[in-house]
């Protein structure tokens, strides 16, 4: 690849920062599963594009399928707990999120049992009193990644279930000394984004993971089949 590609359909190519102007290309992939040599592929597909000062963006559903995180919904056996504990979750905005029976059992075997009980008491009691949010804060944030599939979801996965990426910050670092370029992971949607693992810690001026959260504030990779799950992120000269 050696020609910088356009920005998705509906999506900016450059955003201003702090009187900064950065770019921030769409780079597409072929579609990442369980066998992929993530690396390998970024290598392959920003190879003639990113240069020493760039960040790197990835996508934190990416990362997981790499590790192979993903499960067929019709895979996934719910106990009577996790069917139980599922109908009293508040649906996200951003997703299925524990909504269902399978994405509420991959969060028990994640995160134990007891931690998930105690997050559905503290969720509903804060329900009682009008405090919202209380389940996914005290389920912890491997709990908040998971997500199941929506009509929209690129094929195969429109019928996987997804944990978040283990160890994120060791997987940010790993493929940064991989790449040789600072990178960042993010759990991005057209809600919002949250850097889940950065490295180096300082992107130019920047704390990186502030600076990749800003970068993908409107979502550029698109929230559909644009099958662009990595993000070049460049300060225009």
């Amino acid at each position: 690849m050696s020609e910088y590609p356009a920005p998705n359909p509906g999506k900016r190519l450059e955003i201003s920062l702090e009187n900064e102007t950065w770019k921030r290309w769409p780079i597409r992939t072929p579609v990442i599963g369980p066998d992929s040599n993530l690396p390998e592929i970024l290598q392959e597909r920003t190879k003639g594009l990113r240069q020493a000062d760039d960040l790197l963006i990835v996508a934190e559903s990416v990362v997981a399928i790499s590790q192979g995180r993903a499960y067929r919904m019709d895979d996934i056996q719910p106990t009577r707990m996790a069917s139980l504990l599922s109908r009293f979750v508040r649906k996200v905005p951003w997703g299925i999120g524990l909504g269902k029976p399978q994405t509420m059992q991959l969060a028990i075997e994640e995160c134990g049992l007891f931690r998930i009980l105690c997050a559905a008491l503290a969720g509903g009691m804060g329900k009682a009193v009008g405090v919202g949010g209380l389940f996914y804060r005290l389920a912890g944030p491997q709990a908040r990644l998971i997500d199941g599939p929506c009509a929209n979801t690129l094929p195969p996965y429109n019928e996987y279930a997804t944990l978040g990426p283990r160890a994120p910050q060791a997987a940010a670092k790993a493929l940064s000394q991989a790449l040789g370029v600072c990178l960042a992971i993010v759990d991005a949607n057209d809600l919002g984004t949250h850097c889940i693992g950065a490295y180096p810690k300082r992107h130019l001026a920047w704390k990186t993971s502030r600076l990749a959260e800003s970068l993908t504030q409107d979502n550029p990779g698109g929230q559909s089949r644009e099958q662009t799950p990595v993000i070049l992120g460049r300060m225009s000269s």
